[in-house]
């Protein structure tokens, strides 16, 4: 009986806290923080590499990143390094390992006679 009272007697708990703590507490809550960290993808790398790389997913410290054409993708394995120090200076609660980088689905250097694309920027 006496646990009857003791919980009548507590004040009811704000539903912020309880959805704070189920998303804690669940593999969803490291989802959603891991897409926070990752919104911050075009403020980190800046408007240019925004525009032609998106990060697809991060698990375990592997970010996976999918870039437009090969011109790029060459051009963004040459900057494996610093990238993976910005993001990890500016995200330290998701420390990224590993940077892969791969041909967007919708790459259109993929079709024949495209190889003579370039990527245009606006500069």
């Amino acid at each position: 009986m006496s646990s009857d009272r003791s919980s009548r007697n507590q004040r009811p708990e704000p539903i912020g806290a309880i959805l704070a703590k189920l998303l804690d507490d669940s593999h969803w809550g490291r989802h959603i923080k891991e897409l926070g960290a990752l919104s911050r993808w075009r403020e980190i790398v800046g408007p240019r590499i925004a525009k032609q790389a998106q990060p697809e997913s991060f698990k375990d410290g592997v970010l996976v990143v999918a870039v437009q054409n090969s011109i790029w993708l060459s051009h963004l394995r040459f900057l494996t390094a610093e990238l993976q120090e910005k993001l990890n200076r500016e995200i330290p609660s998701f420390p990224i390992k590993e940077i892969h980088f791969r041909l967007s689905s919708a790459d259109s250097s993929s079709s024949p006679g495209s190889s003579r694309r370039t990527p245009r920027t606006k500069g």
